[in-house]
């Protein structure tokens, strides 16, 4: 809970999870538009409060084999969007949608304000027009 990250054998039961948390606010007339793996998948947080990597073969591996194959067969419409992390981090996101089985599956990037430009979110648009760009958290100071 205080840093690390998943183990794969775990991926399936996840990608449940996300399942029943979807299915779960629909009842109640919530529909969850989008998703991500897991909010800064880069980063511990130094311990600051519960936080887990998630390296890059990590993410494309879940979502690609595991969450979108489970939304697919819940007959969820809910999209899936990559990184939710820092404007520094889109070289990971540009070899992300360079994989075929990720780019068919990702709707779009979710971006924060904390490290690195938004120019980025125009570097990556631009190698990838069909990928929206989503400015998703950012903090007084930092650049937007």
């Amino acid at each position: 809970m205080w840093g690390g990250s998943i183990r794969e054998r775990w991926f399936s039961s996840l990608a449940q999870y996300f399942i029943k948390f979807l299915q779960a606010y629909a009842a109640d007339g919530v529909k969850v538009q989008a998703i991500t793996v897991n909010n800064e998948v880069d980063t511990n947080q130094d311990g600051h409060f519960p936080a887990t990597l998630w390296g890059q073969q990590y993410e494309m591996g879940f979502m690609t084999k595991h969450l979108a194959p489970a939304i697919e067969q819940a007959s969820l419409d809910t999209k899936m969007w990559i990184l939710d992390n820092n404007y520094d981090l889109w070289g990971r996101v540009v070899d992300e949608l360079s994989n075929s089985a990720v780019y068919k599956y990702v709707d779009g990037v979710a971006w924060h304000s904390y490290a690195g430009a938004p120019e980025a979110m125009t570097r990556v648009h631009d190698m990838f027009p069909e990928k929206y760009m989503y400015f998703t958290e950012g903090a007084s100071g930092s650049p937007f």
